[in-house]
């Protein structure tokens, strides 16, 4: 799934147009039960789910798309060593359980102090990306 385009056609706006594009937030709930569905559409029929997109290169986004179940994520190279940075610390069971939970409630909150505020060791890598 690419999650620039389906951001794009989900909120109906142009990407390249600034002043639309802060309205048009990958982690809001909306936007992450599509992602939700897609990917438990995909596993019921047996297809993995791979993401590429601006979504897995943000820490937040990265977290929460383990968290919705994707395994398999592109982005662009100088992100990867955050994400590295972050994996050793996260606990993938605690992070899947909290995504399931907002989801569930339809809680919109701010998911990378929320991360940062589960996994102490990286919150600076989570607050303030490519930290």
């Amino acid at each position: 799934i690419g999650t620039n385009d389906l951001l794009q056609f989900f909120y109906g706006i142009d990407r390249t147009n600034e002043r639309l594009t802060r309205l048009a937030s990958p982690l809001c709930n909306p936007f992450l039960r599509l992602l939700f569905y897609c990917v438990a559409a995909a596993r019921g029929e047996g297809i993995k789910v791979g993401i590429c997109g601006e979504m897995a290169a943000d820490p937040a986004g990265f977290m929460t798309l383990a968290g919705i179940g994707i395994e398999e994520m592109s982005m662009r190279p100088a992100a990867v060593t955050t994400m590295r940075r972050i994996i050793p610390h996260i606990i993938l069971r605690s992070v899947i359980l909290f995504v399931q939970e907002i989801l569930a409630e339809g809680r919109q909150m701010d998911l990378a102090a929320e991360y940062a505020r589960m996994f102490p060791d990286i919150g600076e890598l989570v607050v303030s990306p490519g930290g």
